[in-house]
């Protein structure tokens, strides 16, 4: 009968500690120290005995990328045994007991506990599956998310910038983040250099070749804002530091918009796969929530890639649960019933699923209804849309399922067949939205 072992590592950024169980939980050595190098990972992987290997890893952000990475490399090129690869979550081993209490937590009982934790659920915890262009574009999800934080805090310092150099330039442009006007504020940073330009060559100011120059009127107006300006900048540094913000928060755009471009271009790429065996590519899911209304590329991007695919749960119902948009009772005795969202689950991934489940709620006849039904059973408007949101996480499932994309007509023929006389009354109510009627068949909008 062939041994089977169970490797539990615990990574840091310099060197990991890792325990081998064997099937019985008997340890096979304890808690040994490996450099994070090559070296370290050799050394590693020789000093493993015969038999089928279980390895669960925990996960540690971008840590224990590498060493994933190279773990899958070496199970590819030794077929002879069977090895099967878990990236442990963390909030999921910690609340696990075992058998034995743990009196410290240091990287030697980590890499123990997390090797009792994966022999006993290895069957129940999912698989590895190192696609490295999926793995690409989930880190590039991350840096997109962090990338509009920054956009965001840098346009928060330019208008504290502005203050100082020049409050009354929103009085000629309401929005200051326009191409042309930060056009203007490049030539004119602060209101002492505006005051002292020329209105006919402030006129010639443009955004871009093609687009349209600031125009005499509007420059003479900036001009004369300028000269009774109450700003105290009256320094050439105040006008490089807002100089300075312009150009960071230019480059920062420029990366957002170039990490888009490459979203899409990963999704195009999967346009033309031919699945097999019923396998759905990370970038075909994407495309399958992109036909959802409401959920953009973007969107469909931050939850395919942040949950690691779609098609990996078993039911809409887990799905629901790990994007924290699926009910959940808390009952005691008679003083306490109540129901509210699960604590449970990603609260990244809820937050772009509440976003796109607004939209989705003026744009989609179905989800409109599916609120407008729970506004009529009693619910108020934000619990709507949180019902609202677990149903649209089922859908997402459920396409992905099948590999179809979105039909709002198939969504309608159901709420036709349980809810009709609710329906007639939401058509006879909504009819005039032109918002809700672009995609919909003529028979689905008559209530006679």
């Amino acid at each position: 009968m062939k041994k089977s072992f169970v490797l539990g590592i615990d990574p840091g950024k310099s060197f990991f500690a890792a325990t081998l169980l064997d099937a019985a939980g008997e340890k096979v050595w304890k808690a040994r120290q490996f450099d994070m190098s090559r070296d370290g990972l050799e050394s590693l992987t020789s000093g493993l005995p015969e038999g089928d290997l279980t390895i669960g890893v925990e996960a540690s952000g971008r840590i224990d990328d590498n060493l994933m990475g190279w773990l899958k490399q070496w199970s590819l090129a030794n077929r002879q045994r069977k090895v099967k690869m878990i990236r442990v979550n963390p909030g999921q081993s910690s609340r696990f007991g075992g058998p034995k209490p743990r009196r410290t937590q240091t990287d030697a009982s980590d890499s123990e506990h997390v090797a009792e934790f994966t022999r006993v659920y290895a069957e129940r915890l999912e698989v590895f599956d190192a696609d490295p262009k999926a793995l690409s574009m989930a880190r590039l999800i991350g840096e997109r998310q962090r990338l509009i934080e920054d956009v965001a805090a840098t346009k928060n310092r330019i208008h504290e910038q502005m203050l100082v150099c020049f409050p009354e330039f929103i009085q000629v442009f309401t929005d200051p983040f326009a191409k042309l006007a930060l056009a203007v504020l490049r030539e004119a940073p602060t209101a002492r250099c505006a005051a002292r330009r020329r209105a006919s060559s402030l006129a010639r100011v443009k955004a871009d070749r093609q687009g349209r120059s600031l125009g005499v009127e509007r420059a003479q107006k900036l001009i004369a804002l300028a000269g009774r300006s109450i700003a105290c900048a009256f320094e050439d540094e105040d006008g490089k530091a807002l100089v300075f913000l312009l150009d960071q928060i230019e480059f920062l755009q420029k990366r957002v918009a170039n990490i888009d471009r490459t979203l899409a271009s990963y999704v195009r790429q999967a346009q033309d796969e031919t699945p097999g065996d019923g396998h759905v590519s990370a970038g075909r899911q994407i495309e399958l929530l992109d036909s959802i209304p409401g959920m953009a590329l973007v969107a469909a991007s931050v939850l395919v890639l942040g949950t690691r695919g779609v098609g990996r749960f078993y039911s809409g119902k887990a799905l629901s649960a790990q994007w924290a948009s699926c009910p959940e009772r808390i009952q005691t005795g008679t003083s306490l019933d109540k129901t509210r969202l699960t604590n449970r689950g990603d609260h990244k991934r809820r937050t772009m699923l509440y976003l796109s489940t607004q939209i989705a709620c003026l744009y989609d006849p179905a989800f409109a209804f599916h609120k407008w039904r729970m506004i009529q059973r009693g619910l108020c408007p934000q619990q709507a849309v949180c019902a609202c949101m677990n149903r649209i996480s089922r859908v997402a499932w459920a396409l992905v399922a099948h590999n179809e994309a979105y039909d709002v007509n198939r969504m309608l023929d159901q709420i036709r067949l349980h809810h009709n006389d609710l329906w007639k009354t939401f058509v006879r109510l909504n009819q005039n939205n032109r918002m809700l009627w672009k995609k919909i068949d003529s028979r689905h909008l008559k209530i006679a």
